[in-house]
């Protein structure tokens, strides 16, 4: 590498190098005008490697991804890239995810890149950075104008330090932390809770810049995400919100939706497992109705049945926008699935992409309700179906529908009841399917003489 004038890009992970071989390489780079990405993930590489690759790119002038993750670079090896951060001028993106960073290396990054003008992807995730970690950064991100992209997941972060980056976020008033460039902030998998949550929720009503954030398994509950919805029925940014594996309830899924009803930016937002009932999901699916930019909704494992599936169909035949629609492992029956195969069945108004509906509880009925809308539909390209209850009716219905049908691509029948009488129908029709390229009928109690024969 001294000499070497060719290679740009160097993967090296996983192969135990440790610091001997981190400072023989970073000697090298000290040298190297042509270098441009290095990894070194997985490498166990410690506090001397750290410091060695510090001592490296405190001049270099090539290096622009620099990938340490999995390593042991601790608080030592933290403060040393940090302090080569605030000289050096070309790095981008700076990957320390899993690092035994504390709140001390923490705060030497965020003191960085106070000073840093090209950084601008920082993963620091799965660190035990603490709220004073996450304090220094927020108070980091309200001078820096570089960085886009921040992953603070999984980094034992509470109220304080959601506060903090809340505040960095916030674009009006007297005290806004004004930061405008920051795109994508992970923060799922910390100890945020509602009070938190209501502290990022009232940073986004003014923020005009942030498109993604991931606040899943935070424990938030409904102050949280009804501060949320109260945000987005004014941020025009906001196009990815993950909240799932929360606590948010029919009174978070009610905010939400009333949100929805207005918001014209939220293309994608993840619910699963969040305890939301008909209650909530009703006015949350409703606000399909009027809603023109949401591309995906995910309300996998939540307590949803046939009243909000009904909505659901209702707000699906009039709705051109949404794509992917997730309802796995809930409670919806023959009625609900009815009324949406009813939807999938209307010209005009056929956006739906993706429609999950595994481990639910419809059987022959909703099979062949949908098995109807095939015939018709001609944007859906997946279709999961799988642990239900579908039968023999239902897998004729569906064997006769994919004769005709042309936009679907994967289907999914595992685990249902039609044996070999319905996976030999299904058989039958494939050579007559032009579009279909994969169909999963596991676990249907099908014979290995009727698989030779569908084979």
């Amino acid at each position: 590498l001294e000499s070497n004038s060719t290679i740009g890009t160097l993967h090296l992970h996983s192969n135990s190098i440790g610091d001997k071989g981190t400072a023989a390489l970073a000697h090298a780079l000290e040298s190297n005008t042509t270098l441009e990405v290095l990894t070194l993930n997985s490498n166990q590489v410690r506090e001397g490697g750290a410091v060695a690759l510090a001592t490296a790119i405190h001049g270099n002038r090539k290096l622009n991804t620099l990938a340490l993750h999995l390593n042991k670079v601790g608080d030592g090896g933290a403060k040393a890239l940090a302090e080569a951060l605030q000289h050096n001028t070309v790095l981008q993106t700076l990957d320390l995810h899993s690092n035994q960073i504390g709140k001390a290396g923490a705060e030497a990054l965020g003191q960085a890149l106070t000073q840093n003008k090209t950084l601008h992807t920082v993963h620091l995730h799965t660190n035990t950075i603490l709220d004073a970690g996450a304090t220094s950064l927020g108070k980091a991100l309200e001078q820096n104008n570089t960085v886009h992209t921040l992953s603070l997941n999984n980094c034992q972060i509470g109220v304080a330090g959601a506060k903090a980056l809340g505040h960095a976020l916030t674009h009006e008033g007297d005290d806004a932390g004004r930061n405008e460039t920051l795109q994508v902030l992970h923060l799922h998998n910390n100890r945020i809770v509602d009070a938190g949550a209501t502290a990022i929720g009232k940073a986004l009503e003014s923020n005009k810049t942030l498109l993604t954030l991931t606040l899943h398994s935070n424990k938030i509950g409904k102050a949280g995400a009804t501060s949320l919805g109260d945000a987005l029925s004014h941020n025009s940014s906001l196009q990815t919100l993950e909240l799932d594996k929360n606590q948010i309830g029919d009174p978070g899924a009610l905010a939400l939706g009333k949100a929805l009803k207005v918001n014209s930016t939220l293309k994608r937002l993840v619910l699963w497992d969040n305890k939301i009932g008909d209650a909530g999901a009703v006015e949350l699916v409703q606000a399909l109705e009027r809603n023109t930019t949401l591309r995906e909704l995910n309300l996998f494992s939540n307590r949803i049945g046939d009243d909000s599936a009904i909505a659901l169909g209702k707000a699906l035949a009039k709705n051109s926008a949404l794509q992917t629609l997730e309802l796995e492992r809930n409670s919806v029956g023959d009625a609900g699935v009815a009324a949406i195969a009813e939807a999938l069945s209307r010209a005009g108004k056929q956006s739906l992409l993706v429609l999950g509906l595994a481990d639910n509880e419809f059987g022959d009925e909703g099979a062949s309700a949908l098995a109807n809308a095939l015939e018709r539909n001609k944007s859906l390209k997946t279709l999961v179906l799988s642990d239900n209850k579908i039968g023999v009716e239902g897998a004729l219905a569906l064997a006769q529908a994919l004769e005709t049908n042309t936009s679907l691509k994967e289907l999914n029948l595992c685990t249902n009841q039609f044996g070999d009488t319905g996976a030999a129908a299904i058989g039958r029709a494939l050579p007559k399917n032009k579009g279909l390229m994969k169909v999963d009928m596991r676990w249907n109690k099908v014979t290995d003489t009727v698989k030779a024969e569908i084979e």
